[in-house]
């Protein structure tokens, strides 16, 4: 590999292969925030030494983690969208070994934060791929679909929701040109949305990625016909029970923090996530167990309502999030945003008319806010409403 080579272009640096030093000394590694040069650098010099690498977003755990003497440790920290963020230690050889496996040489675009699971999975795979890493300024779409063409990106690996809004804009078609990949992880795929970057985007390979911070990324084949499901590598690492997924926390994982509490992990770690598992071992993520809203008795995975209310071509974006309810217990609530261009086309009534051909009718939204925007937090996922 031509180590003048660069490895990260952002629009205040560029870090070269060059650049990067195996560093080994006797101190671990904290960093925190977005990724700089001199971050970088650091953490790739540390990458094949003993020292233990802590990366998070905000500085939650860096007291504890500069007192404690471990080696051989990355750690990083949940997003705490559900509670205080926790800790987690993996195995950094076993970890990294998982992600050494990368052959091909790609110009990618990193969307997730490095401090994101999906993030720091991004970045490895380039590194030891000896590919590029482009990083943009902003996720403003317009500004982002620019960024993609003018630097003739190949991979994209990007959440569900940023490709609804990517799909909006009626450029993008032609500012994708260079794409070959596109994988997204996060959260569960929305079929309607997959049709149609297939339909307008046919060279894309539409790929599907399963992850948590817990457990690393999965080593998983996306189906060709409905990327919505995937097969995890048969490897025995995975298994399901109870209709969730458990994952072998033996691959990486050491142990969790949560709440102040230690837990050295088990044989299996358990996602939260409910599946589908077709007869050909392809398995579909239905939702977390947290996030499920319990109606009348009956759970709703809010993933399933969200993806019907996308598929209305007068939606932007939408929302979705169970609020109490003195009979039922709880009930569907949604914040829905406008499509710009087709907004005179929703009304109330029209709109639970659409859903009510989509979705049974407990899952049909109770209370509907017409809002201007979704917001999302650092690590691209919603900033959720307590019902």
């Amino acid at each position: 590999m031509n180590n003048n080579r660069p490895f990260i272009i952002k629009n205040n640096f560029v870090l070269k292969y060059s650049d990067i030093k195996t560093h080994i000394g006797i101190e671990n590694l904290y960093l925190s925030g977005e990724i700089t040069l001199e971050k970088a650098i650091s953490f790739l010099s540390c990458l094949e030494s003993n020292n233990s690498i802590l990366i998070e977003g905000k500085e939650d755990y860096k007291d504890y983690f500069l007192s404690n003497p471990e080696k051989g440790l990355l750690l990083m920290t949940t997003s705490g969208t559900t509670g205080v963020p926790k800790l987690v230690a993996h195995d950094k050889n076993r970890f990294i070994e998982r992600v050494k496996k990368s052959k091909k040489r790609f110009k990618t675009c990193l969307f997730m934060p490095w401090y994101h699971i999906g993030g720091l999975h991004t970045l490895l795979y380039i590194y030891y791929s000896g590919g590029t890493c482009y990083i943009p300024e902003s996720y403003e779409v317009s500004y982002f679909l620019d960024f993609v063409e003018k630097n003739e990106i190949e991979v994209l690996a990007i959440t569900p929701s940023y490709l609804n809004l990517m799909l909006l804009n009626p450029k993008f078609p032609k500012k994708l040109r260079s794409v070959k990949i596109i994988t997204c992880g996060s959260e569960p795929f929305v079929e309607s949305n997959v049709e149609i970057l297939r339909k307008k985007t046919p060279w894309v390979d539409i790929k599907q990625k399963f992850g948590s911070t817990e457990t690393g990324v999965l080593e998983s084949r996306t189906c060709n016909d409905n990327p919505e499901w995937i097969q995890p590598n048969p490897d025995g690492n995975w298994k399901i029970k109870d209709n969730m997924l458990y994952i072998k926390s033996d691959i990486s994982c050491k142990w969790v923090i949560e709440n102040g509490v230690k837990t050295i992990t088990g044989n299996y770690y358990c996602t939260g996530d409910y599946v589908e598992i077709r007869f050909d071992g392809y398995i579909k993520i239905l939702g977390r167990k947290s996030k499920t809203i319990n109606v009348g008795g009956r759970n709703v995975f809010p993933q399933e309502v969200r993806s019907a209310i996308l598929s209305i071509d007068y939606i932007k974006d939408a929302d979705v999030y169970g609020s109490k309810n003195r009979l039922l217990g709880e009930v569907i609530e949604v914040d829905i945003s406008l499509n710009p261009v087709k907004k005179e086309l929703y009304t109330k009534k029209k709109f639970i008319k659409e859903l009510t051909l989509k979705l049974e009718r407990h899952k049909i939204p109770f209370y509907i806010n017409v809002v201007e925007n979704i917001h999302y937090n650092d690590r691209h996922k919603k900033r959720r409403k307590n019902g």
